[in-house]
């Protein structure tokens, strides 16, 4: 009798009650009519909140596990994204290069391929850069954790950290690609390092207030200043 409610634990930031948000993939626009957290009700909820939102101007059915919800234009869907990545110590043989995969991340799921930087294998338990490479979008994030399991048989193999999701093939024969990846996973935790690094990368690349926003997952005056 509530309309449309959407459960989760918020990632990061806040929502308030009537704040719009944008349910990504899929690119529905829908507002926030109310909000409880832990069975009652609140006029905003912070990260880490178990949290029920009761939407406005969005359909139950078009919604689905695995979306996000985010201010307006904040994410996009991507299918590649690189990852450090740490395989099992337990694994009882090396991962090879190009293996498929099954991730999840959120509350999401979906197979693909992981693409190795400068190596055709990966030993257990240690780490490697790498892409990965999705037979469909998904919503993934610097700083995001994940988990991979084996396409097939599906047991688990290990996780790591979402680095960056450039959205498009990388080109990991180019001479210091893994230790640029190494140097970005650095700054993660650091904006204005993670800021120095985007604006380098590619070379000459031209970047607006708004795109440097969703790629630091900061408000746009806050990017641009």
């Amino acid at each position: 009798g509530f309309g449309t409610v959407v459960t989760g634990i918020p990632l990061g930031g806040r929502v308030r009650a009537g704040d719009p948000l944008e349910a990504v993939p899929g690119g529905i626009r829908c507002r926030v009519r109310s909000i409880q957290a832990y069975g009652r009700a609140q006029e905003e909820a912070e990260a880490g909140h178990s949290v029920s939102l009761n939407l406005a101007d969005a359909d139950a059915a078009s919604l689905r596990r695995g979306q996000q919800l985010a201010p307006p234009g904040l994410l996009r869907p991507v299918r590649a994204a690189e990852v450090l990545f740490r395989y099992r110590p337990i694994a009882p043989r090396p991962l090879k290069d190009l293996a498929r995969v099954r991730l999840h991340a959120g509350t999401d799921e979906t197979t693909g391929r992981i693409v190795l930087v400068g190596r055709k294998h990966v030993a257990p338990g240690e780490e490697a850069p790498a892409q990965l490479r999705l037979a469909r979008e998904t919503v993934l994030a610097p700083g995001d954790r994940f988990i991979l399991r084996l396409a097939s048989p599906e047991i688990t193999i290990g996780g790591g950290r979402v680095v960056s999701v450039s959205g498009r093939p990388l080109r990991r024969s180019r001479p210091g690609a893994a230790a640029r990846l190494a140097e970005e996973a650095e700054a993660l935790d650091r904006p204005r390092a993670r800021l120095r690094a985007l604006l380098d990368e590619p070379p000459g690349a031209l970047w607006t207030a708004a795109g440097l926003a969703g790629a630091l997952l900061r408000r746009e005056d806050e990017a641009a200043a």
